[in-house]
């Protein structure tokens, strides 16, 4: 099968910026090992990838791999450290981390690592990683290297002890062995004498403090106990003793990454040049399937609720709500136990462009936290510096608007004919002054008697309007003509039905209030010009490049404001506040949203906009496989829509008065049915093999 080599060489050099190419012997054997060792892990564990990321100072890795899969190579020199004075340095460090990024948008899911300075190294991927493109969890190989034939191999209890291993579970050490001289000579076989089949067996060999039995020769115990670097916990099954004394031998070790002492080094196993891995174990095991019981952080917004609920008045503290009970089941799910991380004053916050930040946002951008939860929609404001689950709730933002206000006691008159029925009235009454007049005026024409009745525009007015109160002419002012008889009495039963529709409106609107019209509609709220608030800009990024103009002009009525601002308004009915509407019906009330001021609100019956829900995770988070495997679960069973319908206590803080309750039923969710109880939803199934 072809295979096709995609290279990106890059060379940076702060000395010579040459490679080497002169090596000793005994380099160029170890180099081999190293090379055969490698090749045998990309075969097994990167050969399905994409392409392979290759960081190396010589070069000579990538002969036992390019024919394998596709690379990305980088080499280079010298890893400049990531300092941030001014100067020569800086722009190199600049350079290096654009070439970096380069690298890291190949899409590349596992990189090999051979340099001189792999803590260096570490810190680049770590910070790099946010700016990629690229949003997957990577493996990582760290090889040993031989620089002017001296090994230098990667210091593991440093790189294990670093912060950034918190989000690198997949990271293997390969640590090369060195053996002294005299060990070496004591291990040669004696050709005078024995045989090397006589000298050499397979045995088992232990390096823990117990001594296992053993038919070693006190040299061979010698040999065994002079390996250096000495391990302990370190088995070797059926390995010759002539390839351990003869040929390099190379250990390959992770972090725990689990548990409370997540930094410890782990033996994987150890590579024998000539006879491969001693036990052949895997090196990327899914350490995400159990954490047993490690700390970890979770970054929450203040009391929201019903999606979060925090009271630390209580003994003990209160989390609850429906994205702190997926929490709860994620833990629970990953055998992990966690804190939660709030900003009263941030909320949900923002992360700026040095990648640092505050609220809920910055706890995540800043790797406080190893998610983050507020019932956020996936915003493109922080898609850049963030990643985001799937959608695990659908919920909509509408408006809480000022009641309407009863229409005052002197348009009681006007308020049984709405503006089209007072036109229709109007347009009536000119009809009719025109055909008395002309009406009088053709008689007068034709016949030469001249009447004194309906013969002025003025008189024919003051006619008009008594019709229309049902005012007859008297004997007296009666027309003499047929014609105008006639045109009278239709009048007067024309307006006799208009008197009789005017007569029903004015007895409903004594007997129901009437009140300003309520807004309803985005359209409607665009029109009314009343402005709109929350706490923070995060209500209107949905709607930021709004196209359409009822939305754009509402978007442009929006205010920030603090919570106590939001409150005074409140109480004074003057502004509209954005809620949350959830699937189920139900609101997410914020704190200024209270017994007292939801009686004065009343929702909009359509939604200014919607959207899904997400958690926050940092870019190539190792948890975002397990995260949105949970979702697909908890969606397929239907619990996050039955927590919905299980509302949680409220904190003391944010308690709600039955009263108060009430009065929101009835004002704001006036346009939903009635919940419908609902069973238990079935127990979860057991955790998944991932």
């Amino acid at each position: 099968m072809r295979k096709k080599i995609s290279v990106i060489w890059l060379c940076i050099s702060y000395v010579h910026g040459n490679l080497m190419t002169s090596m000793d012997v005994d380099s160029e054997r170890i180099n081999e090992s190293i090379g055969h060792m490698t090749r045998n892990i990309v075969t097994k564990y990167f050969a399905q990838d994409y392409c392979v990321g290759v960081i190396t100072e010589n070069g000579e890795i990538l002969k036992y791999t390019s024919s394998i899969i596709p690379i990305s190579l980088l080499t280079v020199y010298e890893v400049p450290e990531m300092v941030k004075e001014e100067g020569r340095t800086r722009n190199e460090t600049k350079r290096f981390e654009e070439i970096m990024i380069q690298l890291l948008n190949q899409g590349c899911l596992s990189f090999i690592i051979q340099v001189t300075d792999s803590k260096n190294i570490i810190q680049y991927f770590y910070k790099l990683s946010r700016r990629s493109t690229t949003r997957s969890n990577r493996r990582y190989l760290y090889l040993p290297f031989c620089k002017n034939a001296e090994i230098q191999n990667p210091d593991a209890r440093r790189i294990f002890e670093m912060k950034e291993m918190h989000v690198m579970p997949d990271l293997v050490l390969g640590v090369l062995l060195k053996m002294k001289e005299k060990s070496f000579s004591n291990c040669m076989p004696n050709s005078n004498n024995t045989s090397d089949n006589d000298r050499i067996r397979n045995v088992t060999y232990d390096c823990s403090a117990t001594k296992q039995e053993s038919d070693w020769t006190d040299e061979k115990k010698d040999c065994g106990k002079d390996l250096e670097p000495k391990r302990k916990n370190i088995q070797m099954e059926k390995v010759n003793l002539k390839d351990i004394c003869t040929n390099h031998t190379i250990e390959l070790v992770t972090h725990t990454f689990v548990g409370p002492n997540s930094e410890a080094e782990v033996w994987l196993d150890r590579w024998v040049d000539g006879n491969g891995f001693v036990k052949d174990e895997n090196l990327y095991k899914n350490k995400m399937k159990n954490l047993h019981g490690k700390m970890v952080s979770v970054a929450a917004t203040p009391n929201y609720p019903p999606y979060t609920i925090i009271d630390t008045n209580r003994t003990p503290f209160l989390y609850d709500g429906i994205e702190l009970r997926f929490v709860k089941e994620f833990a629970r799910h990953l055998n992990f136990t966690f804190s939660v991380l709030t900003d009263d004053v941030g909320w949900w916050g923002e992360v700026w462009e040095n990648e640092t930040g505050n609220g809920m946002w910055g706890n995540v951008a800043l790797d406080n936290a190893i998610m983050g939860f507020g019932a956020t929609y996936a915003w493109l404001e922080n898609y850049p510096y963030l990643d985001y689950s799937l959608p695990y709730f659908r919920s909509s933002v509408r408006c809480l608007i000022p009641k309407p206000r009863q229409l005052p006691g002197w348009m009681t008159p006007i308020l049984p004919f709405n503006s089209v029925m007072w036109e229709a009235v109007g347009i009536s009454l000119v009809i009719t002054v025109v055909s008395l007049y002309m009406v009088t005026k053709g008689i007068v024409l034709l016949t030469g008697f001249s009447d004194q009745r309906f013969s002025t525009v003025a008189d024919s007015v003051i006619r008009s309007i008594g019709l229309l109160l049902l005012q007859a002419p008297s004997e007296d002012r009666s027309p003499e003509f047929v014609a105008l008889r006639h045109l009278l009495a239709w009048l007067l039963v024309f307006f006799l039905l208009v008197n009789s529709i005017y007569s029903g409106g004015l007895s409903s609107v004594l007997t129901v209030p009437r009140f300003e019209h309520p807004i309803n509609t985005v359209a409607e709220l665009a029109k009314s010009e009343i402005l709109w608030a929350a706490t923070t800009e995060a209500w209107v990024y949905s709607i930021l490049e709004a196209t359409e103009p009822d939305l754009a002009h509402v978007t442009r009525n929006y205010r920030v404001l603090s919570e106590e601002q939001l409150l005074g308004h409140a109480f004074k009915e003057d502004m509209a506040f954005a809620v949350e509407r959830l699937l189920g019906g139900n609101y997410a009330m914020p704190s200024y949203v209270n017994d007292k001021t939801v009686v004065n609100l009343r929702a909009m019956r359509d939604d200014l906009y919607s959207g899904h829900c997400v958690f926050n995770v940092r870019k190539a988070s190792p948890f975002m496989e397990s995260l949105n495997t949970l979702v697909l679960r908890m969606h397929a069973a239907g619990l996050l829509l039955y927590s919905e319908r299980q509302p949680p206590p409220l904190p003391a803080a944010a308690a709600i008065s039955a009263a108060g309750v009430a009065a929101t039923t009835a004002t704001v969710a006036a346009d939903t049915t009635a919940d419908v109880p609902l069973p238990s939803p079935p127990p979860l199934p057991p955790p998944l093999s991932m």
